[in-house]
């Protein structure tokens, strides 16, 4: 250290000092020094010998009796014989190695301190404590929580560590050494370059000793070379959240001194801002301006005060130092490996806190050169993650510093530093902040606001606009720096070009328009309509075919922009908008003609836009060509989404043509035939580790229930018989090959809206082809499904997989469909295998293996599960499903008590009973047997079944 107080060292990195200027250096020092003078009374750690103190009666449970101290041989061995091996934490783990941590211990459940006296004792010592480390004025607030009773031997030790928290406002350690002899076992302390041992051996024949120091300070425990070391360890607590006291004013006059200095030459000689590393670390739970420990207290009790009154803001975060490289695969003299070549290096704050504990931004990078201190995140790293050889690779390591720092910056600069933690990859956050601050800027009185905003703005148009001009030059092969690699979006641009017609910016509105990438967002439109009356018509056009033209490879986004942009102009009052404008009609319905043939994906993305256009410019023809060309590139789902929204569209009054009702019936009715549950499932990775397998999944192109029911209600609107729905969903039930996923994602929430009623929309007339429709549907799908037990259970048959009709698929099929065949070994190339693999995959009752041996492998598949095991599985799910779709009591009544006792007790398929035979004695009892199966499937439905059953197991 300097004479002027400033720290130096021999590993001071250039970035510590190239970027700062003698002025910067100046502002540094002085606020460096002013902290420096504000000191707390106490220090890191404390140690006290005591003598005469009581007897704690020390009572073992375990032993069942008080032992005395000092400890006998005797006792000694009955505790060691009665104790478990102290632990230690290492990350996330709480390992046992007696190579690191070599201790006895037991628990504050296995022992207890019988001496009435010894509470108040404790308070007298955690008093002491209090003054030791700094924090007297805390006493009444801390509380010592009884943690441990170790017991050390000869060569026992622990090596160099830092105690984790064990519990919220867990501060520091305080361990009391009662009396027992012994020799050897220091307690070194080291902190912030300062060093400390305490021997507890000096009053260990007969007295007691004690030692306290914050948590984050490293410490070891010497081996004892002689006779036993017991202690008792306590948690020191601090309870209350009142705020950190004030320092005294004359330590802070130089503060404020340093800080009224740097305040007017922070905008144009800097820093802008200054991060000052704290003497202590805290961890990301403790951290808080309340928490601060020894010294950093009254620093930062100076430090917000000063900053309040001077216009600064104060945070407080955690800071990492992440510095990755090749290493040699030995340690250096200082116990690390040594990196040889950087590959990586980088520093962030992780998340940042105000004065009130609230989060202000996270993942910030910050650069050493803004410490006040110097060749802070250097030197012996704080942790290290070695990486020894791996195949061809040489040995690597990571290197991570880490201290927690406070963040002093001028207000009129703090939006510069919390935009730093904004990137390519949480653009939302920076939306939510402007967001927030749009309300704000419609008062003009409200500048801090408006600054704020305008600050923001400037941020985000000079970055896309260097990211522009970057780009225009770039060539193949240039390295492109991160801050080139992303631009903020087009959401973001949008809510600033808000903000910017909010307070009249024009100029600034028109250059955020054309940075747009691609899409100006609809809630623009009304102000690009607004600045754009006074314009020629010449030039609105322009402007209405620049944005449009922006959003050319996406046509859904185009609609938006000829319908809500033409919508916003036309709004604006007659009196105000030029007679010119109602052309913008005619521009509106050239652009829209021009966009419907292309809105051919088969997506359901596409389907709002398709009916905006068709609701504008509605013909019986252009309805008809859209059915016929979703049907070309569409899956089923999709062209029933669309019909539904037609429908809707046309109820709801918003589409108006004659002859819809005729062509809504035809093309239904054409629809219905084809409905397909098993159209738009993919095959998915189930997890990224162990041998692939994938599970199938719906994606957004498949038949949605929602779909199904709006159909259902259209039908009842333009009198279509519904039985023509139920005929194609019980066609499509019966052609599933995925029931056990379609079941419950499309039919449950369709079935369970019918049996509901849709509220007003079913009378009583049609409630019985109401309940027959529900009751074949649903046996349908657990003869499907659940299929027949009596063949199931004795049967290793699957459904064949494949529809190709090469040697291989014949032959899967085969094996597939064989009653008796469980394992099917192919010896086929790769690309065969994955043939197969890709008929299969969807199937998770087949484990596929390949046997590395031989040339080619072996492709080896193997029936999984036990018969009867699968079919009881498949019925449980089956009444699950069932019971999802209403109350028993709901699906008694709406299916009728015999019907509906009859299926939940899976008649169908254990009895092999016909669906036929539901629907001839419909209204006649059918003399239900229950089975004890059907309790386990159906709990809630046993109270209601007939109370004579024949009960036959089916476990």
């Amino acid at each position: 250290m300097n004479d002027d107080g400033w720290p130096r060292g021999q590993d001071c990195d250039d970035d510590d000092t190239d970027e700062d200027t003698p002025e910067i250096i100046n502002i540094k020092r002085r606020v460096y020094q002013a902290l420096r003078s504000i000191d707390s009374k106490g220090d890191f750690a404390c140690f006290r010998g005591l003598n005469g103190i009581l007897d704690p009666k020390l009572h073992i449970n375990r032993l069942d009796r008080v032992v005395k101290l000092p400890l006998s041989p005797d006792d000694t061995n009955a505790i060691i014989d009665v104790c478990h091996r102290s632990p230690f934490g290492k990350g996330e783990e709480t390992l046992v190695d007696t190579s690191v941590r070599k201790c006895w211990e037991l628990n504050t459940t296995e022992f207890d301190i019988k001496a009435p006296g010894w509470a108040n004792y404790m308070k007298k010592i955690v008093a002491d404590v209090g003054k030791g480390l700094g924090v007297a004025d805390k006493v009444s607030l801390i509380r010592a929580d009884p943690y441990k009773l170790l017991l050390y031997e000869k060569d026992a030790f622990f090596l160099s560590h830092q105690d984790s928290p064990k519990a919220d406002g867990m501060f520091a350690t305080l361990v009391v050494c009662l009396p027992t002899e012994h020799e050897g076992g220091e307690i070194v302390l080291n902190h912030q370059g300062k060093s400390m041992q305490f021997k507890t051996s000096t009053t260990s024949i007969a007295g007691f000793s004690y030692a306290a120091w914050y948590s984050d300070v490293f410490h070891e425990i010497k081996p004892i070379t002689r006779g036993h070391r017991l202690v008792l360890t306590y948690n020191l607590i601090l309870e209350g959240t009142d705020n950190v006291p004030s320092a005294p004013s004359s330590e802070s006059r130089a503060l404020r001194n340093a800080l009224k200095f740097w305040e007017p030459r922070a905008e144009d000689e800097g820093p802008y801002l200054l991060l000052y590393k704290l003497s202590h670390m805290y961890t990301d739970s403790s951290l808080s301006f309340q928490s601060m420990k020894g010294s950093d207290r009254p620093r930062m009790a100076a430090l917000q005060a000063a900053c309040e009154e001077l216009g600064f803001n104060l945070y407080l975060g955690n800071v990492e130092r992440e510095v990755r490289g090749s290493c040699d695969d030995y340690t250096n003299s200082q116990g690390y490996y040594e990196i040889q070549d950087t590959i990586d290096d980088s520093t962030i704050m992780k998340q940042v806190i105000d004065s009130q504990g609230n989060l202000v931004c996270g993942q910030v990078p910050v650069r050493n050169s803004e410490y006040i201190q110097m060749n802070v995140l250097r030197g012996v790293p704080t942790d290290e993650d070695y990486s020894g050889y791996t195949g061809n690779e040489g040995t690597s390591v990571c290197h991570f510093y880490r201290n927690t720092a406070i963040v002093i910056v001028p207000k009129r600069l703090d939006v510069y530093f919390r935009f730093r933690g904004i990137n390519g990859s949480n653009q939302e956050k920076l939306a939510d902040w402007l967001n927030r601050l749009l309300p704000l800027i419609k008062d003009s009185q409200d500048t801090e606001s408006r600054e704020e905003f305008n600050h923001l703005v400037e941020l985000v148009l000079e970055h896309n606009e260097a990211y522009e001009k970057y780009h225009e030059i770039a060539r193949p092969g240039w390295r492109i720096s991160d801050t080139f690699r992303y631009k903020f979006c087009d959401t973001v641009l949008s809510i600033i070009a808000q903000g910017l017609h909010t307070i009249g910016d024009n100029e600034s509105f028109e250059k955020t328009i054309k940075l747009h990438t691609a899409f100006v967002s609809p809630e623009v439109y009304p102000c690009i309509a607004e600045s754009l009356v006074s314009q020629e018509y010449a030039t609105v056009k322009k402007a209405l075919n620049y944005i449009f033209l922006k959003a050319r490879d996406y046509p859904t986004k185009q609609v938006l922009v000829a319908t809500d942009l033409v919508s916003a102009c036309i709004a604006i009052p007659d009196e105000r908008r030029p007679s010119e404008w109602a052309d913008l009609l005619s521009w509106r319905e050239q652009k829209l003609a021009g966009l419907l043939p292309r809105l051919r994906n088969g997506s359901r993305d596409e389907l709002d836009s398709i009916v905006r256009i068709l609701t504008l410019y509605p013909t019986i023809e252009k309805l008809q060509d859209t059915i016929t060309l979703q049907r070309q590139v569409a899956t089923c789902g999709i062209t029933v989404a669309c019909l539904a929204k037609l429908g809707t569209s046309y109820i709801k009054g918003y589409l108006s043509v004659e002859g819809f009702r005729v062509f809504y019936q035809r093309t239904f009715e054409d629809l219905v035939k084809d409905l397909d549950l098993d159209q738009g499932l993919e095959a998915k990775p189930v997890a990224n580790i162990g041998p692939f397998r994938t599970d199938a999944q719906y994606k957004s192109s498949a038949l949605e229930s929602a779909d199904l029911i709006s159909i259902y209600e259209q039908c009842l609107d333009f009198d279509i018989p519904l039985s023509v729905l139920h005929a194609g969903i019980i066609r499509a039930i019966k052609q599933s090959q995925s029931l056990k996923l379609a079941f419950p994602n499309i039919l449950v929430p369709f079935l369970r809206g019918i049996v509901s009623g849709l509220p007003g929309r079913t009378s009583d007339e049609r409630r019985s082809a109401e309940s027959s429709f529900v009751l074949r549907a649903l046996l349908e799908y657990v003869l499907r499904y659940v299929q027949s037990r009596s063949t199931a259970v004795a049967s290793w048959s699957r459904a064949p997989a494949s529809s190709c009709r090469c040697k291989d698929c014949t032959q899967l099929n085969a094996f597939l469909e064989s009653h008796t065949q469980e394992v099917l070994e192919l010896k086929i190339s790769s690309g065969r295998r994955f043939h197969i693999h890709q008929a299969i995959s969807k199937d998770q009752t087949i484990l596929e293996e390949t046997r590395l041996s031989g040339s080619p492998y072996t492709l080896v598949l193997t029936k999984l599960g036990n018969p009867a095991t699968m079919w009881k599985s498949r019925a449980v799910d089956a009444v699950k499903n069932i019971n999802s779709i209403g109350s028993p009591t709901a699906l008694e009544e709406f299916l009728g008590s015999a019907s509906y006792k009859s299926l939940m007790a899976l008649d169908i398929v254990i009895k092999d009973r016909p669906i036929d035979d539901y629907f001839e004695h419909s209204n006649s009892d059918v003399g239900v047997r229950k089975r004890s199966a059907t309790s386990e499937l159906n709990p809630e439905g046993a109270s209601s079944m007939a109370h004579d059953t024949e009960v036959i197991d089916l476990t």
